[in-house]
C-alpha cells in the first residue's frame, strides 16, 4: 500500500513538473522537431488550433487558403469580412480570411484573376504576403533585372525570418516552417 502511495505521488509531481506546453502540445510535433518551439508559440496565441485528430502535421505543405488564413488571424484585430473577391473564392470558410486580405490589398491572386486556394503557396508568395502584412520595409525595385519578389525576400531577410531549410524561392513553405516566421516576426514586433 505504502509502495503505491508513494509511486502515485512521484508520477504527480512527474506530471506537474512537465513544461504546459508538453501537456497541450500537438501529438504529432516531437521534442526535438526543429519547429517545435515556434509551433508553441503559434498553438499558444491561439493563431493555429491543429487538426481535429489532435495533430499539426509540420511537414505538409500549407495551401495558399490555409496560409491567408493563419497570416490574418495573426495580424488582423477585428471581424473578417468580405465575399466573392475571386471567381474561386465564394461560400468556402476560407473567403472572409482571403477577401479581408484582398480588401487590406495584402494579397491580389493571379494576373488571371483567380487566387488558387487550393495550391501549394511557395515561399516567393508567401513572401510577400508576409511583408504586406506585417508591414515591412520593403526596398524599391529599380533595376528592371530584379524579380518580383526580390524586395519582400530582402524584406524578411532583414526581420532574419527566413528559416533554414529555405533555400529556394520555389519551395513549398511547411506549416513548421509558416509557425517559425509568424513567430519571428510577432517576437520582432513586440520587441
Amino acid at each position: 500500500m505504502k509502495r503505491k502511495f508513494i509511486k502515485a505521488i512521484v508520477f504527480i509531481l512527474l506530471f506537474l513538473s512537465l513544461p504546459v506546453s508538453a501537456a497541450d502540445s500537438f501529438l504529432d510535433v516531437p521534442l526535438d522537431h526543429p519547429y517545435r518551439e515556434a509551433i508553441e508559440y503559434v498553438r499558444s496565441k491561439n493563431i493555429v488550433q491543429g487538426y481535429p485528430d489532435g495533430t499539426y502535421r509540420p511537414d505538409q505543405p500549407i495551401n495558399r487558403a490555409e496560409f491567408t488564413k493563419i497570416i490574418m488571424e495573426s495580424v488582423v484585430r477585428g471581424p473578417m469580412e468580405g465575399v466573392n473577391c475571386f471567381p474561386d473564392v465564394h461560400n468556402q470558410w476560407f473567403e472572409r480570411y482571403v477577401c479581408t486580405a484582398h480588401r487590406l490589398e495584402i494579397i491580389k491572386g493571379y494576373p488571371d484573376g483567380l487566387f488558387r486556394p487550393a495550391n501549394s503557396i511557395n515561399f516567393a508568395e508567401a513572401a510577400k504576403i508576409l511583408t504586406q502584412s506585417f508591414h515591412l520595409k520593403e526596398k524599391n525595385v529599380s533595376d528592371q533585372s530584379e524579380v518580383w519578389y526580390q524586395p519582400y525576400v530582402e524584406a524578411l531577410s532583414e526581420q532574419y525570418s527566413i528559416p533554414t531549410s529555405i533555400t529556394e524561392f520555389d519551395h513549398f513553405l511547411t506549416r513548421g516552417e509558416m509557425a517559425e516566421m509568424i513567430t519571428r516576426l510577432r517576437l520582432k514586433d513586440t520587441s
